[in-house]
């Protein structure tokens, strides 16, 4: 991780203070608070194994989002990882899950409707709303070159494009 930082201070210490922005501990996810997420958002980001992208991706898409339900700190973290993935070099197999964990985030997205009346749909909105206005930082070449991500990325852009 020290490796990928280095290059780039100054977006460091705008992503750190991405993390510091937010009150996790009033954020809520299906398991309550959200006081674990930006722990387990910093591992997914970095981690260089498939196993623990894997692992990671596994703790964050069972808490922030479930069954294409989004919960409060999907919000924070869909603006951290396309802070990530705009303005760090990560892993192929780091970003192949952010961009599935992207995905799953923006599933039920519609950008013609704001979800306005139903807080979830709202969230989904936000969320939604962030990809689209930061679609760059996903359809980057060192993204594309993972083939399962490519796909991602073009169904994501699909997703949130407004025709």
């Amino acid at each position: 991780m020290l490796k990928i930082m280095v290059g780039n201070m100054c977006a460091f210490r705008d992503f750190y203070g991405m993390f510091e922005r937010y009150n996790w501990n009033a954020l809520r996810t299906c398991e309550g608070d959200a006081r674990n997420v930006p722990f387990r958002l910093i591992a997914l980001l970095f981690a260089t194994n498939d196993d623990d992208a894997e692992y990671w991706f596994r703790q964050l898409d069972n808490v922030i989002v479930v069954q294409g339900k989004v919960y409060e700190a999907a919000l924070p973290c869909t603006r951290i990882m396309m802070y990530a993935l705009a303005n760090f070099s990560l892993s192929r197999i780091s970003c192949y899950y952010i961009c599935e964990l992207i995905w799953l985030i923006t599933m039920y997205y519609n950008p013609k409707e704001s979800g306005m009346g139903n807080y979830f749909k709202l969230l989904t909105f936000h969320c939604g709303e962030t990809v689209r206005r930061n679609l760059a930082a996903i359809q980057q070449s060192h993204i594309l070159n993972h083939p399962d991500a490519r796909e991602l990325v073009e169904i994501i852009t699909a997703k949130v494009r407004i025709d």
